[in-house]
């Protein structure tokens, strides 16, 4: 009755919240991930959610099933990883990753790819404003790159400001710059200078917010926000993303727009070559997925 696929799609859905985000990260239509849950709700004869709810809400028996998933799921992947890893060596390579928000739909992208491939993406940890040199490949959303590494574009988003739908600034099309020095400020722990919203916007206009605060996780900006405690500057990608996005305002800066390229650049390598020539569709198809 219950087959592996199964763990893993009330996995995803109890990381991601919804049939569409859960789909993204397992690489399936969303109508085809219905389909799936329709099939095995019809074998169990009971519902798995709650779809009224946002973020989804188990019922008892998907809670049970859910369960097991997080019992078995780490057993299974670890064999898999250890059958694989005595066939042939591992290779490691280094991974950097300049777009923050990046981490969130990247997690899944990268352990695919290494399952696939039998690498190891190893993370460089605090890579902001390091050296370009020290990763073998990096995701980033700048412009300038050294002429030794290849750069791959991966796709567009734009930065847009987020807000509660009840706060003054949503009644307005558009944010003025001057606003900023008026509200709380939400952002990664980042330097302020590797931020945008700093280094293209405030910083030109000696504009500084009436408090910063730094937030580890996407998630947990986006709930600051709805709950009133501050505004956010985030990818276009990441503010749809979220299940419950219709209770933020989301707005463009007024003569500032921040539209940006994601690109996958890495040194000019044989082997690497032939890597990112392999999993470049699969990173590109994942990250349409959410646009």
């Amino acid at each position: 009755m219950l087959e592996l696929k199964h763990l893993r799609t009330l996995y995803m859905l109890s990381i991601h919240g919804s049939v569409r985000r859960a789909a993204s990260q397992l690489f399936m239509s969303q109508s085809a991930l219905s389909h799936q849950i329709k099939d095995l709700e019809h074998r169990i004869g009971s519902s798995l959610f709650n779809r009224n709810t946002h973020p989804i809400e188990f019922s008892p028996q998907g809670k049970t099933i859910l369960a097991l998933a997080l019992k078995v799921l780490p057993d299974i992947d670890e064999t898999i990883s250890s059958l694989k890893g005595a066939q042939r060596n591992q290779q490691t390579i280094s991974l950097a990753i300049d777009c923050h928000a990046c981490f969130q739909w990247l997690s899944p992208v990268i352990k695919k790819i290494e399952q696939d491939y039998n690498i190891s993406l190893e993370i460089i940890d605090n890579y902001f404003g390091e050296d370009e040199h020290k990763a073998d490949l990096r995701f980033s959303d700048k412009t300038s790159f050294a002429n030794t590494h290849q750069v791959q574009k991966i796709g567009e988003f734009e930065l847009l400001v987020v807000m509660p739908t009840t706060h003054k600034l949503a009644n307005q099309s558009e944010i003025d710059v001057a606003s900023f020095s008026n509200e709380v400020l939400l952002t990664y722990p980042v330097p302020t200078v590797e931020l945008d919203i700093f280094n293209q916007v405030l910083l030109p206009r000696k504009i500084t917010p009436k408090q910063i605060k730094q937030v580890q996780h996407s998630h947990t900006m986006a709930q600051m926000v709805s709950a009133g405690l501050g505004i956010a500057v985030l990818p276009d990608w990441l503010i749809y993303s979220f299940s419950w996005h219709e209770q933020l305002a989301v707005r463009r800066i007024a003569q500032h727009p921040m539209k940006k390229t994601l690109s996958l650049v890495y040194q000019h390598k044989q082997d690497l070559s032939a890597l990112v020539e392999s999993v470049l569709p699969l990173i590109r198809q994942s990250f349409k997925q959410l646009t």
